[in-house]
């Protein structure tokens, strides 16, 4: 990882952080994303920010991490463009699948957030997206015990 210009701030690393996130290497990009945390503990509060890092830590199969930064991304979607919003949504019920997985003390309250996250998501019927959502709101609710409304 390059990090000539501003070594010192947060913003580099968060730059970083999306960049090495973009060429597909998870590991240098959750790295980058940690040191601007520890440099400054609000760097990564911009959602697209947080987006980035929530993604990198699912990537590198740490969704009991990724789960409380996308319970936080999910109220700031509004300020993301209207196109990522399907996509964020359904990237924080995925990772919250995995949580609940992971983490089945928490599952019951993963999975209804999971389930209100994916109804979000539904409401865009454009998205290239709606099969997905579909399919993944049958899995919160055959998970979460509901199997017929999963049909």
């Amino acid at each position: 990882m390059l990090v000539g210009f501003l070594p010192d701030q947060a913003a580099t690393f968060t730059a970083v952080g999306r960049a090495e996130l973009a060429l597909s290497d998870v590991d240098a990009a959750v790295k980058a994303f940690e040191k601007a945390k520890e440099l400054d503990a609000r760097s990564l509060d911009e959602p697209k920010a947080m987006s980035a890092f929530a993604r990198a830590l699912v990537s590198s199969k740490r969704a009991a991490d990724a789960a409380p930064l996308y319970r936080a991304l999910v109220p700031r979607a509004s300020l993301l463009p209207d196109r990522e919003r399907p996509l964020v949504y359904l990237r924080a019920a995925h990772a919250l699948m995995a949580h609940a997985a992971e983490k089945p003390e928490d599952a019951k309250a993963d999975l209804a957030d999971a389930a209100a996250y994916l109804a979000e998501a539904r409401t865009d019927t454009a998205s290239s997206m709606f099969g997905e959502v579909l399919l993944s709101q049958a899995l919160v609710f055959d998970r979460g015990g509901e199997p017929a409304k999963a049909n």
